[in-house]
């Protein structure tokens, strides 16, 4: 049995009375992580509970600049042997999106794990916050996406999809070279957990919603190359695939 929010208070204070929980689940060779909106909870393969922390205290300066964590996303990526984990940390129409890596397949409470700050609106946008990253890897990359909507006025903008070279990543190096941006995507387009051998992050969105204009199809953007390679296209190619009843 997972957690609950009850005990996440208890555990951890107030700053997990948030919800809906927007909870996730990962499994690798002897853990399985399960993450809410402010906690994280490792447990044995077995159901143990082994350890549990706080992201308000995993994210860099994330108490002393006041910023508040929501939508946790974890995958286990058998080719690297690693956990990818990634929140959106906000206050008020700032946001920014903490992407990280363990350092190893099998987690202990004292670990360090790599990570990179993706200060999306800060960086391109005035009077826009970011919500709902999503969270993908495959052979080289690891793939983030979030969708931003005005302050003034709630209304979806835009999206943004990040390709981050996934060795960089690991290694805690990343360059000048090791991450590319996209601007302009639709709304809440998802980066794929690739779960066999592939050179291509494939990033997928709904286009079904008739009240949105949808037309029944799922769109798919792959992008191709690698960041440290300087080879990915600006504007990939974007294909629709029909949904069949």
């Amino acid at each position: 049995q997972g957690t609950d929010q009850s005990s996440a208070i208890s555990r951890f204070s107030n700053d997990q009375r948030v919800a809906p929980p927007d909870p996730d689940l990962a499994i690798g060779p002897t853990d399985v992580v399960e993450t809410t909106n402010s906690s994280v909870y490792v447990f044995s393969r077995a159901g143990t509970l082994l350890f549990s922390f706080d992201i308000n205290l995993f994210v860099p300066g994330a108490q002393v600049l006041g910023y508040s964590v929501t939508d946790p996303r974890i995958i286990f990526d058998t080719q690297s042997g690693r956990f990818y984990f990634s929140v959106l940390a906000y206050a008020g129409c700032n946001s920014e999106d903490y992407i990280a890596v363990s350092p190893a397949s099998t987690l202990t409470s004292g670990d360090v794990w790599s990570g990179y700050l993706w200060e999306g609106s800060n960086a391109h946008y005035t009077g826009l916050t970011g919500d709902q990253p999503g969270l993908g890897i495959s052979n080289n990359i690891v793939a983030a996406t979030q969708s931003f909507y005005a302050c003034s006025n709630p209304q979806f903008t835009e999206s943004e999809a990040l390709m981050i070279q996934k060795s960089d990543l690991i290694s805690g190096t990343l360059g000048g070279h090791s991450t590319v941006g996209y601007y302009g995507n639709p709304w809440l387009p998802q980066p794929v957990q690739s779960i066999g051998s592939t050179a291509t992050q494939y990033v997928v969105w709904n286009q079904s919603d008739p009240l949105d204009g949808g037309n029944g199809t799922i769109g798919v953007s792959p992008f191709s190359g690698t960041p440290e390679g300087q080879n990915m296209p600006n504007s990939p190619t974007t294909y629709n695939l029909v949904i069949s009843p």
